[in-house]
């Protein structure tokens, strides 16, 4: 009976080739040995293990007793052949120390590279002492039959079984585990799709969640804002809202817009912008407390302040600074603050700061310095005016394209202005009772259209002549174009034509939408006939209840590719989800009903005005962006008109006088022109007076804005 060994196999090989010695092993103690090869002995296990390897490249001049016990435990010597073995003399002593104990016929040469018996020694792979055998050895190699291949012809080499029946269940059981793999893939990928299906309406809860809290910290961040507004710090505000809407990080919170939108208009209606934050540089050990003295010089072109300790009975620090940039330009320290101490030769008297938010103007009225408790803000006067008013006759609307594209010219009546100083530049071709006038959409042409005598024109604005005109059967109203830059003309009685410009050739006309069906709303027993989509009707029932609307004047507007409806009444609007059927915000517009509306581009904002005053909303969340009242005592409350220009850059109030002399000479209706930028305009106005500079650390932490922190309110 043949002896049990330890070892399966010893594994025999130059450093230099450890990584395939190490993959021989792991491929043969993990290759399930064949049911029918145990059947024959029993006493094998269903694995080839244990393997014996171990790096032969040894500092000693002799084989260990370890590695002599393995060799002498082991039943085969694999030996890992290539140019390397021959130069190492421990896999000779190794192959030497098996051939000498009678195993020859167990030596399993394994051939990686190199040749076998070859006359050249670069190519040798062969130790010595297999050279030398009387019966040479046939080595497996695997460039010849490939890695896997070979493996397995060493187990069946070890086991004196056919190569071709173990290679053929290889495979099979290959082919076998590739489709369990790609079983289990698929399994993962589904997995995977539920895992991400999951985890992306995790994501989204939780990104709504954090979205809510930064709101929730935007507000509040706001009426901060508002509080330093309110105490003339413009140049904080400006800091605070810039920084916030420039952030990725944050979402946009309509209140910020609207605290930096009022921060840049003080700059104009209170008559001042902020030119620096005042700072000191000098060594602090004891830290810098409140201003204390302030004085000008008496040409206004520097400031002295006088700041005190924190710690009591130490020198105090006195700053100049530069009128014009707020630059500092010396700094000193004193043991007691007076006049003299000041160097108050060329300065005005000094004046003691009493309160936070003093103010203190220079000798030529031309710089304010705003005292805080932690910092000194200065103003330059600015004497830009707020807005343009000129008076025109503008007829009976005024619409977007009645302002040329790049915002230079107007037309108001039947006259033409320029924009933004309302001198009159020339009359137009035609006047029709009850005339609109409009630019065509590359401002080459002017369009005008008569309710009264039912006549359609087109001009040329540069040549002024009557290119084409024509008459129509119907009351002619506001001309508008459509996205392919034809003219669409709507007349009485939901009817419409389009027209090509400018030889006005009809192109189409009809009922004014197919799709739409009139709705009527009975509103506290009067019937509103209104031409709405049918799809949106059913829904318009359940949202308007009978005598809900108080008066007679509502309109439509479909948001967001009409998954919303903005339900505008005179005094309040709503804004509905029409897809969850619900309510998202409702807004009123106050004591005074508006009568005319305008919608922006994008239709995110809404201009509501009347003969009083004008305002526009965040169509999002009803609140208000920007609202501007005439100043003049005698409005009219019937006589006005409103709209965005074409660029939005500004928006126009139209106020109608009828005729009362006493309000402005001979003329009947006033313009007025404001700028209202778009935020990214606003910001980068904003940053012309703060330049680059971020929030401190400091001021982060005074608006909770620093990183980690979070209020919810």
């Amino acid at each position: 009976m043949e002896q049990v060994k330890e070892y399966f196999a010893f594994i025999s090989y130059k450093e230099d080739d450890y990584d395939m010695a190490k993959w021989l092993q792991h491929k043969l103690e993990h290759y399930h040995l064949p049911s029918f090869i145990r059947k024959d002995n029993p006493a094998l296990p269903s694995r080839i293990k244990p393997i014996f390897e171990y790096k032969s490249e040894m500092a000693g001049g002799y084989l260990k007793p370890a590695i002599e016990k393995a060799l002498a435990e082991s039943k085969y010597l694999i030996v890992i052949c290539s140019p390397n073995a021959p130069k190492s003399k421990w896999v000779a002593d190794e192959v030497q120390k098996f051939i000498d104990a009678g195993k020859t016929d167990y030596i399993i040469p394994f051939v990686i590279s190199g040749e076998a018996y070859s006359n050249n020694p670069e190519k040798e792979c062969f130790p010595e002492p297999l050279k030398k055998l009387k019966e040479p050895l046939r080595g497996i190699s695997i460039n010849e039959l490939g890695r896997d291949a070979a493996a397995i012809k060493v187990v069946a080499q070890m086991f004196d079984v056919k190569f071709d029946m173990l290679w053929q269940r290889y495979e099979r059981e290959q082919r076998k585990k590739l489709y369990q793999i790609i079983a289990g893939i698929a399994s993962l990928a589904i997995l995977a799709i539920i895992i991400a299906w999951w985890m992306h309406n995790k994501n989204v809860t939780l990104e709504y969640s954090n979205r809510k809290v930064l709101e929730n910290q935007g507000r509040f961040v706001a009426k901060q804002m508002e509080s330093v507004i309110d105490d003339g710090d413009l140049y904080t505000a400006f800091l605070v809202g810039t920084e916030l809407l420039t952030q990725e990080a944050w979402p946009y919170v309509p209140q910020i817009e609207i605290a930096l939108r009022r921060a840049y208009d003080s700059i104009c209606s209170v008559g001042l912008h902020p030119v620096s934050v005042l700072k000191y540089s000098m060594s602090k050990p004891y830290g810098i407390g409140r201003p204390s003295i302030v004085s000008f010089s008496t040409d206004s072109k520097h400031i002295q302040i006088a700041y005190e300790w924190e710690l009591e009975g130490t020198e105090m620090p006195i700053c100049v600074y530069s009128s014009i940039t707020g630059e500092l330009q010396k700094e000193k320290l004193v043991d007691y603050v007076c006049e003299d101490s000041m160097n108050n030769i060329g300065y005005e008297k000094c004046i003691s700061i009493e309160k936070n938010g003093e103010e203190f103007w220079s000798p030529d009225k031309s710089f304010m310095l705003k005292v805080f408790d932690n910092r000194c803000v200065l103003y330059k006067k600015n004497s830009t005016p707020n807005y343009i008013k000129y008076p025109v006759y503008w007829g009976d609307d005024l619409e977007k394209n009645s302002i040329s594209r790049d915002s230079k010219y107007a037309i108001f009546g039947d006259s033409i202005f320029h924009f933004l100083s309302g001198k009159s530049m020339r009359h137009l071709g035609t006047h029709y009772v009850g005339q609109h006038a409009v630019f065509s959409p590359n401002d080459k042409y002017i369009v005008i259209s008569s309710w009264n005598d039912n006549i359609i024109a087109v001009e040329d604005f540069q040549t002024k002549k009557i290119l084409s005109k024509i008459g129509i059967s119907k009351n002619a109203l506001t001309p508008i174009f459509n996205k392919d830059d034809n003219l669409y003309v709507p007349v009485w009685e939901d009817s419409f034509y389009v027209y090509k410009i400018p030889s006005l050739e009809i192109i189409d006309k009809g009922v004014a939408d197919s799709e739409k069906e009139e709705y009527s709303i009975d509103i506290q027993g009067k019937n509103i006939n209104l031409l709405l989509n049918r799809k949106i009707i059913q829904t318009l029932k359940n949202i308007l209840p009978e005598g809900y609307i108080q008066e007679e004047y509502v309109s439509f507007e479909m948001l967001d590719n009409n998954r919303k409806i903005l339900i505008t009444y005179i005094y309040e609007c709503m804004l509905w989800d029409l897809e969850k059927n619900e309510l998202l915000t409702k807004w009123y517009f106050g004591n005074n009903r508006y009568t005319g509306i305008k919608y922006n581009n994008d239709k995110s904002q809404l201009l509501a005005y009347n003969g009083f005053e004008m305002t526009i909303y965040d169509t999002s969340s009803g609140l208000i962006l920007f609202d501007k009242r005439p100043s003049e005592e005698c409005l009219s409350y019937d006589g006005f008109a409103g709209t965005f220009s074409r660029d939005e850059r500004y928006v126009i109030h139209g106020i109608d006088n009828h005729g009362d002399m006493s309000c402005d000479n001979s003329w009947e209706s006033m313009v007025y022109i404001y700028e209202f930028l778009t935020i990214d305009d606003l910001i980068k106005n904003c940053r012309k007076y703060i330049g680059n500079r971020k929030l401190t650390q400091k001021e982060k932490i005074e608006f909770y804005l620093e990183d980690g922190k979070r209020v919810d309110h």
